[in-house]
């Protein structure tokens, strides 16, 4: 499900109370566009799990959805993960999807924005990097921030993902990053590097990296 000209200050909630169990075996899909709340006790199983809300913070936050590491045991038998926001992934802390036996991270988003000025380090297999929606507006933010995304694939997919709040990018990937569709990377002002043995396109790929910092 991909929707289009969201409103989220209209947005609907979903709310998976304490004790619930859904499990959509193959895959399982909920989608919110302001608020998604998920309890303590609430566990989620499918194998391919995608969660949309107004907004995504990783270890932190008050509107959308707010992950910790506490979350990520709520996930079972997860194997590809979609977080899907329809405004910007928030990044209050680092996060490791590593211990949770996730294959694939997916992260779709206009922005992705760091609060704080923190260090922050998103360790998973492989990131598929994209942004389903518009390219965000306004002005951005700088930051003396780190933001590293490190995974042994790293997948640069459609759409402007632009990156906010940090005085450095870090694309790390220990196989290759690969660029698919026609998309393109926006650090503003943050210095932008890119560690990988292999740098590489899908056929037909377009894809720009741009930075006005040091790359």
């Amino acid at each position: 499900v991909i929707r289009e000209n969201v409103d989220i200050a209209t947005g609907g909630v979903v709310k998976i109370g304490d004790g619930a169990w859904l499990s959509g075996g193959n895959s399982l899909l909920i989608d919110a566009t302001g608020n998604t709340e998920l309890t303590g006790t609430a566990r989620l199983s499918a194998v391919a799990l995608s969660l949309s809300s107004g907004r995504i913070g990783f270890g932190g936050g008050s509107q959308g959805l707010v992950l910790s590491a506490a979350s990520f045991a709520q996930l079972a038998n997860t194997q590809n993960l979609t977080l899907r926001s329809y405004t910007t992934i928030d990044f209050h802390k680092s996060i490791s999807f590593g211990g949770v036996g996730l294959a694939t991270v997916t992260l779709d988003a206009a922005g992705y924005v760091g609060v704080g000025n923190h260090d922050v380090t998103v360790t998973v297999r492989r990131i598929d990097l994209q942004n389903s929606g518009q390219p965000a507006t306004g002005a951005g933010q700088a930051g003396t921030g780190t933001l590293t995304l490190s995974a042994d694939e790293l997948i640069l997919g459609a759409g402007t993902k632009r990156f906010d709040g940090f005085g450095q990018v870090t694309l790390a990937a220990g196989s290759q990053v690969v660029g698919e569709g026609t998309g393109r990377v926006d650090t503003g002002s943050a210095a932008l590097t890119v560690s990988t043995p292999v740098l590489t396109g899908r056929k037909g790929a377009v894809q720009s990296l741009v930075t006005t910092g040091t790359l």
